[in-house]
């Protein structure tokens, strides 16, 4: 089939209208499958999000409000990826400040937030405790300020959180008569296009959540079948599951906010597992995945590639040789 030239937003006007099915739109535009898939990939890519129906689903005419996931193709390119940032008013985490310093200075293919980097103190399951909590506006405004820092990069991603969620599960229970004009967490973010997981060259999944425990890692690789990577449990570390089909990773993101802020109250202080940290995947020419790498927080501060990462202002120092004060 020979493949007719249309614009970006031709091409989305016509996934819209075929219902979200590539078939559809492979024989309205007389061009081969694969042409359509790789047409989405690379609008995605562009932040132009299309999700897909197969044309014979008894559902396709119920959509998800967020897309069910993303694929991206990364060849010869590195994804940066942090999670659980709860962030409340004030300056920006130690960590955070890492994470912005080693986006600047890596210059990832790729950033995703893997999910609850809204905190939703007042709308929290948690009960409320004395002393002071921000609205959600105060969050949302502080997320937009944290943002800014981070480097212009064509590709970034946001997969949601349950403490994300709350926030549109919170407006759709009390607000369902005002929707379209209270709208949803994502008409907070244009820019960072929202779903509820990435995968990237089709063996790597980044997603919020999966297992759950002490050992979510190697539970959320065994019984996916591909490299993890999640959230949500504020753990940080690797590991490999090892089978006739080869090599592939649990990857826990850790958290970007301090474990013992003060958002973490009903925690009681009490010793845990939490940590502060993000995590690089780095992919070959072939887009094979290397291991993982993670920053961590240490006494020193966040290590990364045998080095200490700060962030002292307006001009970041970004590598401070460790053991160095």
């Amino acid at each position: 089939m020979s493949a007719p030239l249309v614009s970006e937003a031709e091409f989305a006007k016509i996934w819209r209208e075929e219902s979200g099915s590539p078939i559809a739109v492979s024989h309205r535009l007389n061009i081969d499958i694969r042409s359509v898939y790789q047409r989405r990939e690379r609008m995605a890519r562009d932040g132009i999000v299309l999700e897909t129906q197969s044309v014979h689903s008894p559902y396709a005419f119920h959509k998800w409000h967020y897309a069910r996931q993303v694929e991206l193709a990364i060849k010869g390119g590195s994804v940066l990826i942090c999670s659980d940032a709860h962030f409340w008013p004030g300056d920006a985490p130690p960590m955070w400040l890492a994470f912005v310093a080693v986006a600047r200075a890596i210059k990832p293919a790729a950033i995703i937030l893997n999910g609850d980097m809204i905190d939703g103190a007042r709308i929290s399951r948690h009960p409320r405790l004395p002393g002071y909590s921000p609205t959600v506006a105060e969050e949302v405004e502080t997320l937009r300020a944290h943002l800014a820092m981070l480097p212009a990069t064509q590709s970034r991603h946001w997969t949601l959180g349950n403490h994300d969620a709350r926030v549109d599960s919170y407006l759709a229970t009390n607000a369902s008569e005002l929707s379209d004009y209270a709208g949803s967490l994502r008409d907070r973010f244009t820019d960072w296009p929202m779903t509820w997981a990435v995968v990237i060259n089709g063996t790597v999944e980044v997603r919020h959540r999966f297992r759950g425990g002490m050992h979510a890692a190697w539970n959320n690789a065994l019984h996916s079948g591909v490299t993890m990577v999640t959230g949500h449990t504020h753990q940080l570390g690797v590991r490999a599951v090892e089978d006739r089909r080869g090599v592939r990773y649990g990857v826990e993101c850790g958290m970007i906010a301090d474990p013992h802020g003060p958002q973490f109250q009903y925690g009681e202080g009490a010793p845990g597992r939490w940590r502060a940290g993000f995590v690089v995947l780095t992919f070959d020419a072939a887009g094979d995945l290397m291991p993982p790498e993670v920053c961590q927080w240490t006494d020193r501060g966040p290590f990364f590639r045998g080095e200490i990462w700060r962030n002292d202002g307006a001009k970041p120092r970004y590598k401070v040789k460790a053991g160095v004060a």
